[in-house]
């Protein structure tokens, strides 16, 4: 199953000196970084994906997605309930549930009304 593709909003310079901003991602933590390195966010924290290795198969990704994700943030140190949590996508739904403000950015036409069910109408909507 393809990787989902890794999303960056622009961050202001302030609010990266001024808040723990942490980007939680299912994609490989090499290619997080590097993303994060080339949008000038190399300050931001990054829970990511994994690779792992096996005798006889080339190395791949193993995402963390879903519980993991919200779980590999605690494991991080990062504390529960986040103050906004942004995301395009229902596999985020535990994190999502975690937030006290929502944003969701640019779900597909598929995704938004599950969303908005699970989440409330409370949800911010990016475009």
């Amino acid at each position: 199953m393809p990787q989902q593709p890794c999303v960056v909003l622009e961050l202001d310079d302030t609010l990266v000196a001024e808040d723990r901003v942490v980007i939680a991602t299912a994609c490989a933590e090499p290619l997080a970084r590097e993303v994060c390195r080339a949008s000038g966010l190399q300050d931001v924290e990054v829970v990511a994906g994994s690779f792992t290795t096996h005798r006889w198969r080339l190395p791949h990704a193993v995402p963390a997605r879903s519980h993991q994700e919200v779980q590999a943030l605690q494991d991080a140190g990062t504390d529960l309930p986040v103050d906004h949590a942004y995301s395009d996508s229902v596999s985020d739904l535990p994190l999502l549930q975690t937030a006290r403000t929502l944003h969701l950015v640019r779900p597909s036409e598929r995704h938004l009304p599950v969303l908005l069910r699970e989440l409330g109408q409370d949800a911010q909507v990016i475009r």
